[in-house]
C-alpha cells in the first residue's frame, strides 16, 4: 500500500493524501529534519509535484519566521476490523462439534519495521528537478535568487535568516541604473541587480543542508502535513534550477504550450493579433519587440509588412500560429536567467547593446506564450497587491508612463504593446501596495 501521494487541486493548492494500515505512526520533527516510525505493511511513495507550486489566488508567500519544530508521539490506533471483531473464548469442558464455529483469535502483531527515511532532495529529483549542489554554477544560484517578477522593486532590500525557507541565510539585493537617449533626452530605468557573489556559497550551502533534511509525518496530523508540503514548495522555488516555464507558471501565467491550459488556435490568434504586429499612427510596433527578430519579421508578416501588419484575428495565418508554437516551446524550456527585467525592448535598443544581446527571454515569453492577462489580475494574483488609486508626479515623468487613466491601466493586457512600453512597465506603475499593508507604501 502506498504511504502517501500528493496532487494539486483545481485551484493549485498542494494537497497530500496519505494511506494507512491503521497500525499507527510516530512522528519526530526536530532541527535535524523529519522522521517516522511505521508499522509493517507501509510502502513509500512520492509527492506528485507539478510545475506550478503556488496556489492560484495566493501570494508567492514567504515562510513564517516563527516556525517551531515539535515532537509528537501519537497513539497507536487499532484497525477497524479488529475493533469490531468479538473474540470467542474456548470452552475446555465441551469441544466444538462440526456445527460449532471454531474459535476466532486476533491476528498476531507484526513486528515494527525500520523507519523509512525521506529527503526533500530525493522528492524533488524524482520529479525531474535539478537541485542545488556543490556543482551548481555561480550564475545559476544568482538567477535562482531573482525569480520573483516584481517590477515595482526599484529599491534595495534584504531577505532575513529563515525568511524564504527554513535554514535560509541573509541575502542583500541592490539596484542598478540602465540609461538610454530617447528622442534626444537622457532617460534611465532602475532595476533590481543580482546579489554580490559573496552570497553564492551562503545560499548554496543553506540549500544543500535544507535539501538533505530527513522528514516523515503522521497521516492524521493536518498541520504537520501542511508544514512539510509547504517547505517542499519553498525548496522547489529557491533550491532547484528553474526553467522559464517554471518561473512564469509560478506567477500565474497560463502557458499556451501547457496541456493543462487546453489552448486552441483561437487563443494563439488573440495573442498574435493583440497589437504587437500592427502599424498604428505610423508606428510599426513589431519593431519594438524581439520575440520575432528583425531578420525574420518580413517573412513572418509576408505582404502585410508593407501595409498595416496584423490588424485582427482574421489576419492571422496557420503558418504564423505554427511559428509561435515552435518559438514558445523552445524558449519556455530554456534556463531562467535575469539581467534586464523589466526593461522594454524599445528602451533597450537605445542603450546601444552589443550585437545579439537582447532583453531577458522570459519577459517576452510571458507576453507571447500565455493567455492574455490583465495588469490588474497580475498585481492581485501574482503579486498579492492592489492597484494605485491615482498616479503621482514621479509616475507621470517615468519612462514607463503612458497618458491613460487608472481604469485603463487595469485593463491593459500582456498581448498589447501599450505604446511599446509593454505589460511589465504598466505593472510597475500601477502597483500600489500589498494586500496586507495597512497603508500605501507606493513603490
Amino acid at each position: 500500500m502506498k504511504l502517501f501521494s500528493s496532487k494539486f487541486n483545481t485551484v493549485g493548492i498542494p494537497t497530500l493524501f496519505i494511506g494507512s494500515t491503521g497500525l499507527g505512526i510516530k512522528l519526530y520533527i526536530s532541527k535535524d529534519g523529519y522522521s517516522l516510525e511505521r508499522a509493517e505493511g507501509w510502502e513509500p511513495s512520492s509527492f506528485d509535484i507539478p510545475v506550478d507550486p503556488f496556489p492560484i489566488g495566493q501570494d508567492l508567500v514567504l515562510p513564517p519566521e516563527n516556525f517551531v519544530p515539535k515532537v509528537l508521539d501519537l497513539p497507536v490506533s487499532v484497525p477497524q476490523d479488529i475493533e469490531q471483531q468479538s473474540l470467542v473464548s474456548v470452552n475446555t469442558e465441551k469441544k466444538p462439534t462440526n456445527n460449532s464455529p471454531a474459535p476466532v483469535l486476533p491476528p498476531a502483531s507484526a513486528p515494527k519495521a525500520e523507519p523509512v527515511i525521506y529527503k526533500f532532495s530525493d522528492e524533488l529529483k524524482s520529479k525531474g528537478y535539478t537541485v542545488v549542489s556543490n556543482e551548481t554554477k555561480d550564475d545559476v544560484v544568482l538567477n535562482i535568487l531573482l525569480q520573483r517578477l516584481f517590477p515595482n522593486k526599484i529599491k534595495g532590500f534584504t531577505y532575513g535568516d529563515n525568511q524564504i525557507f527554513k535554514g535560509s541565510k541573509r541575502i542583500v539585493f541592490k539596484t542598478k541604473k540602465i540609461k538610454a537617449k530617447i528622442n534626444r533626452f537622457d532617460r534611465e530605468l532602475v532595476i533590481l541587480d543580482k546579489p554580490d557573489k559573496q552570497f553564492i556559497p551562503v545560499h548554496k550551502n543553506a540549500c544543500i543542508e535544507a535539501l538533505n533534511a530527513e522528514f516523515k509525518f503522521d497521516a492524521s496530523d493536518a498541520k504537520q502535513k501542511k508544514q512539510v508540503n509547504d517547505e517542499l514548495a519553498r525548496l522547489r522555488e529557491w533550491c532547484t534550477e528553474p526553467k522559464i516555464k517554471d518561473v512564469l507558471g509560478r506567477h500565474k501565467f497560463q502557458l499556451l504550450t501547457d496541456t493543462r491550459t487546453n489552448a486552441t488556435d483561437e487563443d494563439w490568434k488573440e495573442v498574435i493579433a493583440g497589437g504587437w504586429f500592427k502599424k498604428e499612427r505610423g508606428i510599426k510596433y513589431w519593431e519594438k519587440q524581439a520575440f520575432i527578430p528583425r531578420r525574420e519579421i518580413d517573412a513572418f508578416l509576408g505582404d502585410k509588412s508593407k501595409k498595416n501588419g496584423i490588424e485582427s484575428k482574421k489576419d492571422v495565418t496557420d503558418q504564423q500560429i505554427n511559428i509561435f508554437k515552435e518559438k514558445c516551446k523552445a524558449v519556455l524550456e530554456k534556463p531562467f536567467t535575469r539581467s534586464t527585467f523589466y526593461i522594454p525592448t524599445a528602451f533597450w535598443k537605445e542603450t546601444k547593446p552589443k550585437p545579439g544581446v537582447n532583453i531577458d527571454s522570459f519577459q517576452e515569453a510571458a507576453l507571447f506564450c500565455s493567455k492574455p492577462m490583465k495588469v490588474e489580475d497580475y498585481i492581485s494574483k501574482a503579486m498579492q497587491g492592489v492597484p494605485k488609486k491615482a498616479f503621482v508626479t514621479t509616475d507621470v515623468v517615468d519612462y514607463c508612463y503612458v497618458k491613460q487613466s487608472i481604469d485603463q491601466y487595469k485593463k491593459f493586457q500582456t498581448n498589447q504593446p501599450i505604446e511599446g512600453k509593454s505589460f511589465w512597465c504598466a505593472v510597475k506603475l500601477l502597483y500600489g501596495q500589498n494586500k496586507t499593508s495597512t497603508s500605501s507604501k507606493g513603490k
